[in-house]
């Protein structure tokens, strides 16, 4: 890791060479493997971004390891004992995306869209989408990631079949936002708000349920459907599953 990065520069850097509407995809963790914005200076830059009409989409991160660690709703600050990720008290106003098991049949179907077991949960988090066996350009024929085409000397042929994690979620979800993005634009001749785009996301599909407090999945149909109904409320909350 280049020790001069500096996340919180690069996400400022990047709001100001994009407009309301536009779509900032976070797929970053802290060090305990918690969601970009746990920290307050970071907080600070995603409400900036949506403060200036971004949807920012954001990994809730990989830290759960079996104990519950993973919950955010109950991660507190250490130094003032609130808790981070209250809605009520502090709200980024960014979809936060857990991740679930994919449609691989070397799973037991029984298990598909469970929650990883890696996977941040809880209330705060907004939304899922496959966090194993997605498909992404990168890694190279030296990577275990399952890259392919085996051999290739082209950076621009390397892709891998193995991409995981929330990082690979939070990507399916920000093009999934993208889409209903624009849909509500053919509806109402204007962007969404960041609270309309994340309450209209909160209402994913209805009919295959996801086990585990990680949100739901994006249904196009389902929600453009909505759109067509009635639009989407901004200040909605959609309860969850408890896990």
């Amino acid at each position: 890791r280049d020790p001069n990065f500096d996340a919180r520069t690069a996400v400022v850097i990047a709001t100001l060479f994009m407009y309301p509407g536009d779509i900032l995809l976070l797929e970053m963790q802290n060090a305990d493997f918690y969601a970009f914005e746990t920290d307050p200076l970071e907080r600070a830059c995603v409400e900036q971004a949506t403060a200036l009409g971004l949807h920012v989409i954001e990994a809730a991160g990989n830290g759960e390891n079996g104990t519950l660690r993973g919950n955010l709703e109950a991660l507190t600050h250490p130094f003032t004992g609130e808790r981070v990720f209250d809605l009520l008290q502090s709200d980024s106003q960014a979809v936060m995306v857990g991740a679930v098991r994919s449609a691989d049949t070397a799973w037991n179907y029984n298990s598909v869209h469970q929650a990883m077991s890696f996977s941040n949960w809880g209330r705060r988090v907004d939304a899922c989408a496959w966090g194993q066996n997605v498909t992404a350009p990168g890694y190279g024929p030296n990577s275990s990631r399952n890259a392919f085409p085996a051999g290739s000397s082209d950076p621009n042929q390397w892709y891998t079949d193995g991409y995981s994690g929330t990082s690979s979620a939070s990507a399916v979800v920000a093009g999934a936002a993208g889409v209903l993005a624009q849909m509500f634009r053919e509806r109402f001749g204007q962007n969404p708000t960041p609270a309309q785009l994340r309450n209209l996301l909160r209402m994913g599909t209805p009919s295959q349920p996801v086990y585990g407090e990680v949100g739901r999945m994006p249904d196009l149909r389902y929600q453009n459907d909505l759109l067509r109904r009635a639009g989407v409320l901004e200040h909605v909350f959609v309860g969850k599953q408890g896990r």
